[in-house]
């Protein structure tokens, strides 16, 4: 004969087993965005990621995210400030 149940007792583990699948779900979401956060923080490492070349035959300093150009010789003492 099988065992009687009460209600209490079908409620509590039905209670369990959903905050199991909320927890699995939640964790879920936190490890994608902290994957994404993670990939968008550190880039691809590809040439696109570059802020800035240095060609020191030419004595060129170019930023990339300004598009401007100084002179390898000034930004190397220091004058960052004619890339901005």
């Amino acid at each position: 004969m099988a065992q009687c149940r009460k209600r209490s007792q079908s409620f509590a583990e039905a209670w369990a087993q959903l905050e199991i699948r909320l927890q699995a779900q939640l964790d879920a979401q936190t490890s994608g965005s902290a994957r994404v956060l993670r990939s968008e923080l550190t880039g691809s490492g590809m040439r696109a990621d570059k802020i800035r070349t240095y060609r020191f035959q030419d004595d060129q300093v170019k930023d990339h995210n300004t598009n401007r150009v100084a002179k390898a010789s000034h930004v190397m003492r220091g004058r960052f400030n004619l890339l901005h």
